[in-house]
């Protein structure tokens, strides 16, 4: 006898949601959006957990698809833009809820690689229940010491640092440089270049050899010991590195 499996099919009611223009600035892949492609991001960032807050500059390197003279880029309102350079000039920036509008003072044109910096600081978001929900978290360890960590998946990488905040562009390749106290460390995507101690602060510079989603970027800030090891096989080996708390 054959088993006979119904299944009932429950059309349910879709409540209608109003979308605003700070939603469509930021899910829109607008005309000053599509214009440009993202190669390289070079971020840096001091960090200071006594006041919460986060100070420093992206370079952002793209190349032009398709000649223009505006370009929106994303950051949240609540973090402040100190200014955009371009060519060593200073470009308006016009600020529309969590996104910005750079104006060049000429148009760029179609196939040339550009770049430009954007320097910015403020006290980011900080996660109420992480890492649910997305923001800072700045913690301390047994010793006192700060314990700093950022999620942001869900609520995007334009929530602490100024890049092009869509899925449909990542950087081919990126750095990621942090200036903390010196009795602790920041962690970062990919394999670390630079560590070094300098005027009570430690500057670390890790480099991301592959793409990557803005979102995936994330700052690890503690007093870390590094464990390494080595896996080798007949095809090579791979360097094997873990960070844990001492």
């Amino acid at each position: 006898m054959r088993n006979l499996v119904f299944f009932l099919l429950i059309s349910l009611p879709v409540s209608s949601q109003n979308f605003t223009q700070k939603d469509s600035l930021r899910g829109n892949l607008s005309p000053e959006r599509i214009w440009f492609d993202i190669n390289y991001y070079n971020l840096y960032l001091d960090v200071d957990p006594n006041s919460k807050s986060i100070d420093g500059y992206n370079d952002i390197f793209f190349k032009v698809l398709k000649k223009s003279k505006i370009m929106q880029l994303d950051m949240f309102e609540h973090m402040h833009i100190d200014s955009v350079v371009y060519s060593g000039r200073i470009c308006p920036v016009e600020r529309k809820y969590d996104a910005f509008f750079i104006h060049f003072p000429h148009t760029l044109n179609q196939g040339d690689f550009e770049q430009i910096r954007v320097y910015y600081h403020g006290t980011p978001l900080e996660a109420k229940n992480p890492p649910w929900d997305g923001g800072f978290v700045w913690k301390e360890d047994m010793s006192g010491l700060p314990w700093i960590g950022v999620t942001c998946q869900g609520l995007g990488a334009s929530s602490w640092w100024p890049c092009k905040d869509h899925l449909s562009d990542e950087p081919d390749s990126m750095r990621i440089t942090c200036s903390v106290p010196s009795e602790v460390q920041f962690i970062g995507n990919g394999n670390r270049e630079i560590d070094m101690i300098d005027s009570g602060k430690r500057i670390s510079t890790w480099k991301v050899s592959y793409p990557i989603n803005s979102y995936n970027v994330t700052l690890n800030i503690a007093n870390y010991s590094h464990l390494h090891d080595e896996y080798i096989s007949k095809k090579g080996s791979l360097s094997l590195d873990y960070y844990v708390l001492k």
